[in-house]
This record gives C-alpha cells, sequence and structure tokens, in this order.
C-alpha cells in the first residue's frame, strides 16, 4: 500500500495562533517555547502529510463537522484544526485545549 502524500499549507490565522502560543510560552521558558514550537511543526508535517484521515472529525460542533474540520492533537495541552481539500490539508487554527471552539462557529 502506497502512501499519499498531502501538501501541507498553514493558513495566516494558524500561523499567528502559533506565534502567540510560542510568545506567550517565551516569557517564562524560552527552551519550552522552542521545542513546542518545533513539536508541534514536526507533528503537522509528519502526521497530516501522510494521513490526515487518521485524525477524527470535530465532532462536538455539528457547524465545524459539517465543514469538515478534523483535529490533531500535537501536544497535552494543544490542538490543530484543519481541512483535508484533495490532496491538500489546510491547517486553520492552533488552539489550547481549554480554549471555546465555539469561537469558531
Amino acid at each position: 500500500m502506497e502512501n499519499t502524500k498531502y501538501q501541507v499549507k498553514i493558513a495566516p490565522i494558524a500561523t499567528k495562533d502559533l506565534k502567540e502560543i510560542i510568545l506567550y510560552i517565551n516569557r517564562q521558558n524560552p527552551t519550552a517555547a522552542q521545542n513546542l514550537a518545533q513539536t508541534i511543526r514536526n507533528k503537522i508535517i509528519t502526521v497530516l502529510g501522510t494521513n490526515p484521515y487518521l485524525c477524527p472529525l470535530v465532532t462536538r460542533f455539528p457547524v465545524l463537522m459539517a465543514a469538515g474540520y478534523r483535529r490533531l492533537v500535537v501536544h497535552k495541552n494543544y490542538t490543530v484544526l484543519f481541512v483535508v481539500l484533495g490532496e491538500t490539508v489546510e491547517v486553520r487554527h492552533i488552539w489550547h485545549n481549554k480554549r471555546d471552539f465555539n469561537l469558531l462557529v
């Protein structure tokens, strides 16, 4: 069985999300911030670039589920929200798990 390779695109808002997360953590622990950024980037590339369908749909919010949003937990505190559009995976948000996902609806 051949592995499908997906092109991963990160939306500007997701880039902004990641920058805000890293800047916040950097105030307390620059090393942890750098490690977290690398962990998130690696998981996005390795998981979403090879098999994004391993990640579940966001079923808790019907509007997001209807739009095809899936989630990838990249760290115990952070989740990547994305959609698969053909051979492209578009990362739409990177959020803290305690953040209110209703803000997306």
